[in-house]
């Protein structure tokens, strides 16, 4: 038990590494070290390489649940695909694509940030306003009338097919990696705010 306590600050600098999120890296280890201590740990020659992988493996589970989640998220925001979108029996590529053209045509850039960012990505407000200098009140009004606007039945004609965001929104879902969505989004709001 005590090469375990030892061993805790590198394992959580390895899941730091692994996540670049501190907390999700903590809870990453004690999930570990709960795991490697309810095991019979006679069976495990490397206790070590046995932990870090788990660390692994739980990151990847956890990744594999987002992108699940922010696909449901996204094909559950029409409310009904067949209302929104005209043809019921479309791919979900070719929906959420429809619904980032959508999106691109009726919500306004501050609205599609905080949408796009809480909505796909659950992001706290706090982080929200860290990154696109938005108060923590507008980006819960701004989530809610992007809402509300994507509701609305009255915009189906709009599409217009190929989003590019869509298809940033697409590799950050599969990387993690949020820096070209943030950027492109963070243009969109200097555009009309300039």
């Amino acid at each position: 038990m005590y090469q375990l306590v030892s061993l805790h600050s590198e394992f959580r600098s390895y899941a730091q590494k692994l996540t670049q999120n501190r907390v999700l890296a903590e809870d990453l280890v004690q999930e570990a070290l709960k795991r490697y201590l309810d095991n019979d740990d006679s069976t495990i020659n490397n206790r070590e390489g046995y932990i870090k992988r788990t660390i692994h493996n739980l990151y990847v589970n956890s990744l594999r649940k987002e992108k699940r989640h922010r696909v449901y998220v996204l094909r559950s925001i029409s409310t009904e695909a067949a209302v929104l979108f005209p043809s019921s029996n479309l791919e979900v590529v070719e929906e959420l694509d429809q619904l980032f053209s959508l999106m691109q045509n009726i919500l306004t850039p501050q609205e599609r940030a905080v949408f796009i960012i809480k909505k796909s990505f659950e992001k706290e407000y706090e982080w929200i306003e860290e990154i696109f200098g938005i108060s923590y009140e507008n980006c819960r009004q701004l989530l809610h009338r992007a809402k509300s606007k994507l509701r609305n039945r009255q915009h189906i004609a709009l599409y217009q097919g190929g989003s590019d965001l869509y298809n940033l929104f697409l590799k950050a879902s599969r990387t993690g990696d949020l820096s070209p969505l943030i950027a492109r989004l963070r243009a969109d709001i200097a555009v009309v705010n300039n």
